[in-house]
């Protein structure tokens, strides 16, 4: 067998903590040699991959280039010089035919004290399919050997095989079911994979690693009954903890937690199917339904190493989403914080050590500080779709507690909500009136008068009025959203911008009337020492602000008595503002009173909600099947809370979980776009065991580039004295605070 022990290679099997250590003093040493003598090891291979031959001689020249964005991540070009014993030129055309496979390692001297039985260190680098192959001799006896060369994923993509012949569906099985009658059942996602690249890419089972893919997953359940589903936890019994569960309003109903129709409530232990069709046209390769996989499961990629193995898996980027908290409206910095966790780097380029030269490409255009994605909801029960939009900036919150007067809160007659207005006061209402204001008459301030589309007033009663009176009581503000919809009112009301020009608002008002109000005195010099685009914001608070929050109590709609929020009204807003304060995250230097305001927009309807829903990790099984005791059991061995039901509540759900957030894609566009985005090319010392898709450490003073970057291709060189170029990017180790 051609595979090999490589006791220096780092193995994640090993648990020796001097055996890693030693590993890692060696590999450090070698990567300091200035002028490694470099050998090539070629094992041939036949069809089946056993060995047949080796051929081992002194590198001359060549390239191995390898890319992490592309499937077939290993290409190349090989020269190597052996000597005539050791390889018979009469034999070239057998042994590089075209049913031949090679092995290639790379190998150096080893000058270290370390593994002393080994006089050249070997780094495999992977099983290839032969491309092109060159012969030739020369006079001083030596062959050259010159090689073009693709990994095994051209064995997949249709390069050189991995073809389907016909139309086939994938994601269907037909079988006979004991009673002897045929059913049609879906596919593993697990047998989908070895299917496809065993029996159509030719792969031997044996060579497959599929890994991250279970074969039974907890299944989102949706909620699709015509009654409300009210459950209630009974907490710890000796099965583990259950849940009643119960379409009948119950007696108690403040101990119970209410679903509606629509609302994902749960899961089901089942097999992991893909739940879409999968078909695979003629001509289509095995690497186009792979993609099709990485797509539909998210994380994941696929790759050969350099063992020649197939591996299906999710991507080791080692990223952790820190999830916010949606029992509150006011997000913190910390809840958009999408951090990479630390101590993965695994390799170290430093100037003093093995780093000759560096140039690095930091983005201007990458850094963004206003955020706006948006996304559509559509109803449960018909084809209506309501937009959604999540709007996240850079910028200074205003100073909440500021007392407004002279303000009319009212019930709109068009829409129903609660609204806030600062009337026109007048001593008689105009002839024609503007559809835009609404009038107060000096002696009367029980009542405004709107120019309605009929052409004739119509008065509005207000819930409320806070008199221009400053020993009356004025409207106080709680929130800073309402801040920014009042100033914006304001401004616009006396045809200025309050936040760009700052124009006085009272010498308006002494203009107009005579009458200066220090309130607005005091928020005009509040307004310019914030520095806010309050117009900016206003538009999009005048449309949505009143759909969302009270005015009147000054709460979000959803807010119960406890000021706790429902998961369903988060879940199915269809608009939410929320500022990174630049002062307390440490962004102050992307802020957009630093930087002018520079915007990314997201339209996706993929994106159907705000923020995920809350729901109870419970699993849900149907007391009346046969497998009841087998699934419970299945719960508990796992410590998973359950509820045993009958069938008349399980089969009114439905497969949920198609819930796509848009606070999850503002948390990505922020943390991709609050850095340079900045990509190095490096020319280092040769490592022959480093891969793409690492991450590794980068430390040069001379461009001040220091943190934490991820390779997306190198290229080895091939010959002794020669050096590698790497490709690298940003990882945004930055946190907010």
């Amino acid at each position: 067998m051609f595979r090999k022990n490589y006791p220096w290679l780092n193995s994640p099997w090993v648990n020796n903590i001097n055996e890693q250590n030693e590993r890692q003093n060696f590999l450090s040493l070698i990567d300091n040699f200035v002028n490694q003598k470099q050998y090539i090891k070629i094992t041939l291979l036949d069809w089946q991959e056993n060995g047949l031959k080796e051929i081992e001689g002194e590198l001359t020249s060549g390239t191995l280039t390898k890319d992490g964005s592309s499937s077939v991540r290993c290409t190349g070009t090989l020269s190597t010089s052996v000597s005539g014993t050791a390889y018979s030129v009469d034999d070239a055309n057998m042994d590089f035919a075209i049913n031949k496979k090679i092995f290639i390692e790379i190998g150096i001297q080893n000058k270290t004290p370390y593994y002393p039985n080994y006089p050249i260190i070997y780094f495999p680098q992977g099983v290839f399919f032969i491309s092109t192959f060159n012969i030739a001799s020369s006079a001083t006896g030596s062959v050259n050997i010159s090689l073009q060369l693709k990994d095994k994923m051209a064995g997949l993509n249709g390069d050189v095989g991995g073809v389907f012949p016909a139309t086939t569906i994938l994601d269907e099985m037909d079988t006979q079911l004991p009673d002897g009658s045929y059913a049609t059942q879906k596919v593993l996602v697990l047998n989908i994979i070895n299917e496809v690249v065993n029996h159509i890419g030719g792969e031997l089972l044996s060579n497959i690693v599929i890994e991250d893919v279970p074969p039974r997953i907890q299944r989102v359940m949706q909620w699709n009954g015509e009654n409300p589903l009210w459950m209630r936890e009974q907490g710890n019994i000796t099965t583990g903890i259950y849940y009643d569960v119960s379409v009948e309003t119950p007696a108690d109903p403040e101990e119970w937690v209410q679903y509606r129709r629509g609302d994902d409530v749960g899961y089901i232990f089942d097999d992991f199917y893909y739940t879409d069709e999968l078909v695979a046209a003629p001509g289509e390769s095995v690497t186009s339904i792979l993609d099709k996989l990485v797509e539909y499961l998210g994380n994941f990629e696929y790759f050969y190493d350099e063992f020649g193995v197939f591996h299906f898996r999710e991507i080791k980027n080692y990223m952790n989403t820190t999830q916010a908290s949606i029992v509150e409206m006011a997000y913190k910095q910390y809840d958009y914080l999408v951090d990479i966790t630390t101590g993965k780097s695994v390799f170290n380029f430093s100037d003093d050590k093995n780093l000759i030269n560096i140039t690095a490409n930091p983005q201007y255009g990458n850094i963004k500080n206003d955020f706006v994605v948006q996304g559509l909801r559509k109803g449960t029960n018909s084809d209506i779709s309501y937009p959604v939009t999540y709007h996240l900036a850079i910028d200074y919150k205003p100073r909440v507690g500021n007392t407004y007067r002279d303000l009319f809160i009212y019930k709109s007659p068009t829409d129903g909500l609660i609204k806030a207005i600062f009337p026109l006061h007048v001593d008689k209402l105009p002839e024609v009136g503007n559809f835009n204001i609404f009038y107060m008459l000096e002696n009367d301030t029980s009542q405004c008068w709107f120019w309605a589309e009929n052409n004739e007033y119509i008065p509005i009663e207000p819930i409320k009025y806070y008199s221009r009176n400053e020993m009356d009581e004025g409207y106080v503000t709680k929130d800073w959203r309402t801040e920014i919809y009042l100033r914006g009112l304001l401004a616009r009301n006396n045809g200025t911008d309050a936040s760009q020009y700052y124009t006085r608002l009272t010498n308006n008002i002494e203009n107009n009337t005579g009458i200066a109000y220090p309130w607005i005195d005091n928020l005009f010099n509040i307004t310019k020492h914030e520095k806010i685009d309050v117009d900016f914001y206003y538009e999009e608070l005048q449309a949505f602000w009143p759909e969302i929050y009270d005015l009147e109590k000054q709460q979000f709609w959803a807010e119960a008595e406890d000021k706790s929020l429902s998961h369903t009204a988060l879940t199915q807003g269809n608009y939410f503002l929320d500022f990174i304060d630049p002062s307390t995250s440490g962004m102050g230097k992307f802020a957009v009173n630093a930087i002018g305001r520079r915007t990314q927009v997201i339209s996706n309807d993929k994106i159907n909600c705000l923020f995920e829903p809350v729901f109870p990790d419970i699993n849900f099984i149907n007391i009346d099947e046969d497998n009841a005791e087998e699934l419970r059991n299945e719960c508990i061995r796992v410590g998973k809370p359950f509820s045993q039901i009958h069938g008349e509540i399980f089969y009114a759900f439905a497969t949920g979980g198609y819930h796509n957030a848009a606070f999850d894609e503002i948390k990505y566009q922020l943390y991709v776009h609050t850095n340079y985005a900045t990509t190095l090319s490096l020319i280092a010392l040769p490592a022959y065991y480093l891969e793409p898709n690492s991450r590794v450490t980068i430390n040069d003073k001379s461009t001040n580039t220091y943190g934490d970057y991820m390779i997306s291709t190198i290229t080895l060189p091939l010959g002794a004295g020669n050096t590698m170029s790497v490709a690298a990017s940003e990882l945004n180790m930055d946190r907010y605070f």
